[in-house]
């Protein structure tokens, strides 16, 4: 010994060595990675048929994935294979708590998991004729390759029909919570009708004094339906009359005037808006196409000619444009604002 720390020998050192090899490769996943030459030669993008097939008979790769796919390559703890594969069976069948330790009850599980997935598979062989087997040991479940692969398309297909429930049962709710809302919405959109007895026939519906009265074809005819799934419209908001007859006391309005004579029209704009700029009078404009169309008439402004306009006309949607020494009033849509013109960004 030198001081405290013992002397480690080459035999130890070799033990504790091994001991840390086979604790990595009991505690991992490990994978064979068997590497062929493609050549002899070496040359890059040519494969020879007779080195290959020697390499792999000689590192015996066929024997090999032939007892992968009919033994059992693939184990599970009992507590893994529970938690991973639990929804194949009823939740109620079920008898282990987890956390409680009472280990005999998840192989009780393992195995009534095991017997579900054996009714629900369809045939014996599994992918690609796969072998479908499993082995319940001591500690671990031993499964095929076939079986892996099965359970997990038994274990997708039985999300997907549970996940599929799961939203229908949401939807039908929420839309069952929403029904007397919208029900109550359809029936104030709803026209009231009524029947006048008094009419020598009895489908004829009278719906007010601003109704037209069609021919007889006409009212026996039903009315449409809306469309299945079609919201119906929102009712519109109304104005309480309390807040409107204080709204104009405070500002001096007299409520009767204002509800047998309507407040003038603005006056038109001295200026027109385009984009985020302000425009005034006058502006250079384009014609866009002809004016008048058919080419009748005193002044013709022609395509691609540029006017000046100097105000908005008298009729909606016109401006006035000068041509010549005369006036005219032109639609805004055959004119076009020609470009670099100044404005006020608003």
């Amino acid at each position: 010994q030198n001081g405290d720390e013992p002397v480690s020998t080459l035999t130890q050192d070799f033990h504790t060595r091994l001991d840390n090899l086979l604790r990595t490769l009991v505690h991992a996943k490990p994978h064979f990675i068997r590497c062929v030459r493609a050549n002899a030669q070496e040359i890059p993008e040519r494969f020879d048929r007779l080195v290959v097939g020697h390499q792999i008979r000689s590192l015996q790769v066929l024997e090999t994935v032939n007892l992968m796919a009919g033994g059992f390559p693939h184990r599970m703890r009992f507590k893994a294979f529970r938690a991973r594969y639990k929804l194949l069976a009823p939740m109620k069948q079920l008898v282990y708590v987890p956390g409680s330790g009472q280990d005999d009850k998840v192989i009780e599980d393992c195995r009534l998991l095991l017997d579900y997935f054996g009714r629900a598979i369809d045939d014996h062989n599994g992918p690609g004729n796969l072998t479908i087997n499993w082995a319940i040991g001591t500690r671990h479940i031993f499964i095929s390759e076939g079986a892996r692969q099965k359970l997990e398309k038994v274990r997708m297909r039985t999300r997907e029909r549970a996940s599929t429930l799961i939203q229908s049962v949401w939807r039908g709710w929420h839309l069952r919570r929403r029904w007397p809302g919208l029900q109550r919405q359809l029936q104030l959109c709803t026209p009231t009708r009524i029947i006048n007895p008094h009419a020598p026939n009895s489908n004829t519906v009278s719906q007010g004094p601003g109704s037209n009265h069609l021919g007889g074809s006409t009212r026996n005819r039903p009315r449409p339906q809306p469309i299945a799934g079609t919201p119906p419209p929102e009712a519109p908001d109304k104005c309480d009359p309390k807040a409107i007859q204080q709204t104009c006391s405070r500002f001096g309005l007299d409520l009767a005037a204002l509800q047998e004579r309507p407040p003038p029209l603005p006056p038109s704009r001295s200026y027109t808006i385009t984009g985020n700029t302000k425009l005034g009078y006058p502006q250079t404009r384009v014609m866009k196409a002809s004016y008048p169309e058919d080419g009748t008439g005193d002044e013709v402004l022609l395509k691609g000619e540029t006017v000046v306009v100097i105000g908005a006309g008298h009729r909606r949607g016109y401006l006035m444009v000068e041509h010549k020494g005369h006036v005219i009033q032109v639609p805004y849509q055959y004119l076009e604002l020609k470009p670099a013109q100044i404005g006020v960004d608003i």
